[in-house]
């Protein structure tokens, strides 16, 4: 495995010099719900190295005339296209990732892990907060939260999966990602040849708790928030979409963080398999990349750039 050497400390441009490409063409994070794609999406975002799309909704999801186009748009400019998929795991879509590095396009994965246990009890939160108690039939009740969110979590089949698709694959834990977010933003500026700017923008990454568990301020405006987005989404406002979406002062009118005693407890059962699942999903991991450095492993495609 040979990952490219950082760039010299010192007097670097905020972007490359014309005509220093990438190493890829489309960077993926993926990750489960609750994992910290949108701080690294929005990290990124501000680099002049990336451009996402007007919406951060995988791309590959979508038609592949519309990927191509995207792709094809950025096509000397010396920028990558930056996409984010959450819950992408069980995705049958995700196959496409495999097709597009079969076509020539040179991917990074980014996959983003969680303790099972913290990511299980955050999605349950988060998921708790934007429903309506009196709407039936959501979830039977606190059980049946539990048992679709532990369902939804990370499995190994699903990690040996990505690993499968043909793409390189930069493995990054939440916990250095939420901490120390430093090493990961320069792993990806040597993997990507795309140089860590001093001072803008990942010199000013400072957010405080990443993906906090959040819980409504008030039920029915939750609810009246999420048909909006959806309206927004249907008129093809999708700009205007995540504009909102990312507006700290608009998701604190609506959300709030949860306290740590307030995040829903785990059933004995339910933790211990989500232990056991965790470790196996450790096994698969180590057996198919390489550390990088502390709570990063980096996997080469053998197909890959």
């Amino acid at each position: 495995m040979s990952v490219p050497e950082p760039p010299a400390p010192g007097g670097e441009p905020d972007v490359d010099p014309p005509g220093a490409g990438p190493a890829y063409d489309y960077v993926l994070a993926v990750g489960p719900s609750r994992s910290g794609t949108t701080f690294l999406y929005r990290a990124l975002n501000a680099h002049p190295g990336f451009c996402a799309p007007e919406i951060k909704e995988a791309y590959y999801y979508r038609s592949p005339r519309r990927l191509a186009r995207a792709l094809g748009g950025l096509r000397g400019s010396g920028a990558m296209l930056l996409d984010v998929a959450n819950t992408a795991w069980p995705d049958p879509r995700l196959a496409n990732v495999a097709t597009l590095a079969e076509g020539g396009v040179r991917i990074l994965l980014v996959v983003l892990l969680r303790r099972h246990r913290d990511q299980v009890r955050s999605t349950m939160a988060y998921r708790e907060s934007r429903v309506l108690p009196a709407l039936p039939g959501w979830f039977s009740g606190r059980a049946g939260l539990e048992r679709a969110a532990v369902r939804d979590s990370l499995t190994p089949e699903a990690l040996q999966r990505i690993f499968s698709l043909g793409a390189d694959v930069l493995t990054v834990e939440f916990e250095v990602l939420a901490e120390r977010p430093g090493p990961v933003l320069d792993a990806l500026a040597r993997l990507c040849a795309t140089r860590r700017c001093r001072t803008r923008p990942f010199g000013r990454i400072g957010e405080p708790a990443l993906n906090a568990a959040q819980q409504a301020r008030f039920a029915p405006l939750a609810a009246a928030a999420k048909l909006a987005a959806v309206a927004l989404r249907a008129a093809g406002a999708l700009r205007a979409l995540q504009a909102l979406k990312d507006d700290p002062r608009i998701v604190s009118l609506v959300f709030r963080p949860a306290a740590a005693s307030e995040r829903p407890v785990l059933s004995e059962a339910a933790g211990a398999y989500l232990d056991r699942r965790e470790q196996a999903c450790r096994a698969a991991l180590e057996a198919a990349s390489e550390p990088l450095g502390d709570g990063l492993w980096f996997a080469r495609a053998a197909s890959g750039p």
